[in-house]
């Protein structure tokens, strides 16, 4: 799974990084960024949450 933040959307919620720290983080700007574009095995299930959860909807995943 790979997973990409449109930091153009992003406001700094950070509900990402609550709920999947090991793959989000927030840069000097406050606003999220992905720790690896591969997700870590294990972790695919708390990015779908992620990306769910995300209220400016700025987080994109996919399989391929």
């Amino acid at each position: 799974m790979k997973v990409r933040v449109d930091r153009d959307k992003c406001r700094g919620h950070a509900q990402c990084v609550l709920i999947a720290p090991e793959v989000f983080d927030l840069g000097d700007d406050d606003r999220a960024r992905v720790l690896a574009e591969a997700v870590p095995p294990g972790a695919e299930e708390a990015v779908e949450d992620a990306v769910i959860m995300c209220p400016e909807a700025a987080i994109e995943a996919s399989r391929a």
